[in-house]
């Protein structure tokens, strides 16, 4: 068998999820044996123009295969904002117009011709479902395809087109539990739903240094940490209000600390915080397992996530969590693993914080809870689940 993780961006550097993600399995396969590569486009990424080159087209190889970039094609971004609007605020399209949206996200003809022209052996690996790359790219496969929709609960999820790319191919596999959950409750039954597998996650536990990230970045107080984009979609601006509310509760010194790409300065709240908020930006991943390290507790109230790697990265340096009830996955990992504290209101949410800042004993050995409930989900473990759903 040869592989081809199709993703719409992809470079060793980036820190995306989805695009790590589909970095992770295409490396793993590699190591493993397998001839493996990623089709991906030259654009940077989803923070920049969908139709604007980044990366030149062509092959870059790596230790253990290639990235395979291939042109973007020309959209209509006002096509696309009027349609994207419309089904957000009605949560439905006439099938044409989602075709439409589909073809304004990010496409490339190139990418879909070149895999139709391999062999039955190849096999096509797609994610995440809402783009029309991912949706031409399954439709092109020569053999087998495997879905990883990274399904979120919002209105792409119900498109007919979404349940028509289930019904094109071979397998779809999940990240999580309730990813699976909600998509046998809009997805057909004729869709061949293989399970969860979950996202590999690199085991890089002691990594973090919280002495080191303290003498960098002058920060000695105790501190809350946030680590993703900065957009209200997070959840970081439920976070900020919920910090808000309990201010008064909360220790004298308490930090909040940013980290990731996005303005702080759109999201509602964060000017009520003054200089209780520390936004470092976007930081190296060393810096990122240091702070998680130095951090009191990891906080994360995104409601669109199917997996979530920055729990398992938290976990991997023994740092306890702090998420929504509200986000399901993220308090399904939580429930499973005991590895932090699922809050619903500010008095909840008060109590965690002060038992993870007063009681350290517990928040560490809640922390360790974590890390061992982080282990099933390493690289190997979760590509050769992978791998027995393709021989299936």
């Amino acid at each position: 068998m040869r592989f081809g993780v199709v993703v719409p961006w992809c470079g060793v550097d980036m820190n995306g999820g989805v695009e790590r993600h589909a970095l992770s399995i295409a490396m793993e396969l590699g190591e493993l044996g397998y001839s493996s590569e990623v089709l991906t486009t030259t654009g940077r990424s989803s923070f920049t123009a969908w139709d604007e080159d980044y990366f030149e087209e062509g092959i870059e190889e790596c230790a253990w295969g290639r990235i395979r970039r291939f042109p973007l094609e020309k959209r209509n971004g006002g096509l696309y904002d009027v349609l994207f609007t419309r089904l957000r605020s009605s949560g439905t399209l006439p099938w044409l117009e989602e075709q439409q949206l589909l073809l304004q996200k990010v496409s490339s003809r190139s990418l879909y011709e070149y895999i139709s022209t391999q062999s039955a052996d190849y096999v096509v690996i797609g994610m995440p479902y809402y783009y029309g790359l991912v949706h031409w790219a399954i439709k092109s496969a020569p053999g087998v395809s495997v879905l990883i929709p990274c399904l979120h609960d919002e209105p792409e999820a119900y498109m007919s087109a979404t349940r028509e790319l289930f019904t094109f191919a071979t397998h779809a596999v999940f990240n999580s539990d309730p990813e699976l959950a909600l998509a046998r409750g809009i997805i057909p039954q004729g869709s061949r739903m293989r399970g969860v597998i979950g996202v590999p996650v690199s085991d890089t536990r002691g990594m973090g240094v919280a002495q080191r990230f303290r003498a960098k970045f002058g920060i000695e107080d105790p501190f809350l940490l946030y680590v993703g984009r900065k957009v209200s979609g997070k959840g970081l601006d439920h976070l900020l209000s919920m910090i808000q509310g309990a201010r008064s509760e909360l220790p004298e010194g308490l930090r909040l600390v940013t980290i990731g790409p996005g303005s702080m300065d759109a999201l509602a709240g964060q000017d009520t915080l003054g200089d209780m908020v520390v936004d470092l930006g976007e930081l190296p991943d060393s810096d990122k397992l240091d702070a998680m390290a130095a951090a009191t507790a990891l906080c994360h109230f995104s409601k669109l996530e199917s997996f979530s790697l920055v729990l398992m990265e938290s976990w991997y340096q023994s740092t306890p969590v702090i998420v929504h009830e509200q986000a399901k996955v993220l308090a399904s990992h939580v429930r499973a693993s005991g590895g932090g504290w699922i809050v619903d209101t500010i008095q909840d949410f008060s109590a965690a914080v002060t038992q993870a800042l007063l009681d350290r004993g517990q928040a560490e050995q809640t922390g360790l809870l974590g890390l061992r409930y982080a282990e099933r989900f390493t690289d190997k473990n979760v590509t050769r689940r992978l791998i027995e759903v393709v021989r299936s």
